[in-house]
C-alpha cells in the first residue's frame, strides 16, 4: 500500500477511534474481539463474512501462536480505490484498514478462495508478529500508558516505541514474509509461497547472475530497484522464510516469530537464540542453497526446446496491463509502468519497439 493510503487509512482509524460514528457517517459493529467500522449501507452486505473470516482466523492465530490480543482490533471497510488492498498496524493499538475492491493478480499467486478470507488471514499474522508480548513489554506499556508509534518530529520515541511493541522495529521483508508465509499454511500450502511468479524471480536472477541482496541491502539499495512497490520485500522474505521452514521446520519458525517471556526482544537476536547462527550467516546459506536449486531447475528446462522469441522493445518496460494490437497499424496499445516514468497509455510500435506517451 502506498504512504498515502497507509496515511488516510491511520488517520481514518485515528480520527475514527474518537469520533462519534455518526460524525463520519459510519456505522460500528462490536464484538468481545472486534470493532468493526463500515459505511451503511453501501458495506453492509459484506460485514457478516468480514466478520466471519475474521474470528476464524482470529482462533487459528491464537491457537497457533498462543497470542492473545493486547485489545481489539479495529477494523475498517472502505471503498476509496478501484484496487483491493489492505494495511495493519499494532500501535497505538490493534488496527486493519481493508479496501474491499477486487484485488489485482497481475504478477502474484493469490489463494483460490475470495479475498477476505485471505486478508483476514494475512494481515492478522501482522497484528499477531507485532502485538505479541513479553512481561517486560507489558510492564513499559503500562508505563508508558499503552503501545508507542515512532514519530519522524521526535527520534526519542523509536526508543519508546521499541520498549513497548519491539516487533514493529523490523524491516518489511521480515513482515511481509512473516505474513506470506503464515497465509500459504493457512490455506493448506496454496499461495504466495509456493507460487510460480517467486519462482520465476529467482530462477531468472540466477540463470542472468544477477546481485542477491542481503538483509541490509535489500532494505536500502533494494528498495529503490523495485519495479512494483515493496514486491522486494514479499519475494525476498517470503522466500527466506520458506527455505528456514525447510531446513529447520515450521515449527522452528513459529518460535522465530514468538514474542514471550523467555524470548530475544529484537527479531535477529532471537533468530541466533532460535536456530544457532547469526541471521546475516543464514540468509548467505539461503543464497547459496537458491542458487544450487534453481541451478537444477534451469538445467531441466534446458531439456526442451525454447520458443523462438522476438522481442518488441529493446529493454523490459517493467510493468503493462492487458494489450491491445492493431495489426494494421503494427502498433500495440498498453498501459505502461516503467521505473522513474510516470505511468501511461503508450503506442507500442511492433516495428522498432518505440513507444509513444498517449495520457498519463
Amino acid at each position: 500500500m502506498t504512504r498515502l493510503r497507509v496515511a488516510v487509512a491511520a488517520a481514518l482509524l485515528s480520527f475514527a477511534a474518537v469520533a462519534a460514528a455518526d460524525d463520519l457517517n459510519l456505522s460500528v459493529l462490536e464484538t468481545d474481539e472486534l470493532r468493526l467500522l463500515y459505511f451503511d449501507p453501501a458495506q453492509t452486505y459484506l460485514v457478516p463474512h468480514v466478520v466471519r473470516s475474521f474470528h476464524n482466523s482470529l482462533a487459528w492465530q491464537r491457537r497457533v501462536f498462543g497470542w492473545e490480543p493486547y485489545e481489539k482490533v479495529t477494523l475498517l471497510l472502505k471503498d476509496f480505490t478501484d484496487s483491493g488492498n489492505a494495511a495493519a498496524r499494532s500501535a497505538p493499538n490493534n488496527a486493519i484498514s481493508v479496501d474491499i475492491a477486487p484485488l489485482s493478480r497481475t504478477f502474484e499467486t493469490f489463494t483460490s478462495s475470495e479475498r477476505m478470507y485471505m486478508l483476514m488471514n494475512h494481515e492478522l499474522v501482522h497484528v499477531v508478529t507485532m502485538d505479541q508480548w513479553a512481561r517486560q513489554d507489558e510492564f513499559w506499556r503500562k508505563a508508558f500508558g499503552g503501545k508507542l508509534n515512532p514519530e519522524e518530529a521526535h527520534p526519542e520515541t523509536l526508543l519508546y516505541s521499541y520498549l513497548t511493541v519491539p516487533r514493529v522495529t523490523v524491516p518489511r521483508w521480515y513482515l511481509e514474509g512473516s505474513a506470506v508465509f503464515m497465509e500459504t499454511w493457512m490455506a493448506g500450502g496454496i499461495g504466495r509461497a509456493q507460487g510460480a511468479y517467486d519462482e520465476m524471480v529467482f530462477r531468472a536472477m540466477v540463470r542472468d547472475g544477477a546481485h542477491f541482496h542481503d538483509p541490509l541491502g535489500l532494505v536500502s539499495v533494494g528498495v529503490k530497484q523495485d519495479f512494483q512497490v515493496g514486491v522486494n520485500a514479499y519475494l525476498y522474505g517470503t522466500r527466506f522464510i520458506s527455505w528456514v521452514a525447510l531446513e529447520h521446520s515450521p515449527e522452528k519458525v513459529l518460535e522465530w516469530f514468538k514474542r514471550v517471556d523467555g524470548t530475544e526482544r529484537y527479531y535477529a537476536d532471537h533468530f541466533e537464540k532460535v536456530f544457532g547462527k547469526p541471521l546475516d550467516d543464514a540468509w548467505q546459506d539461503w543464497i547459496a542453497w537458491e542458487k544450487t536449486f534453481q541451478a537444477i531447475n534451469l538445467a531441466a528446462v534446458k531439456r526442451y526446446p525454447i520458443t523462438p522469441v522476438s522481442p518488441i522493445t529493446p529493454a523490459p518496460i517493467g510493468s503493462i496491463s492487458r494489450a491491445f494490437v492493431d495489426a494494421k497499424r503494427g502498433v500495440l496499445y498498453s498501459a505502461v509502468r516503467q521505473p522513474g516514468v510516470l505511468a501511461h497509455l503508450g503506442a507500442i510500435s511492433l516495428t522498432d519497439g518505440s513507444i509513444r506517451h498517449l495520457e498519463d
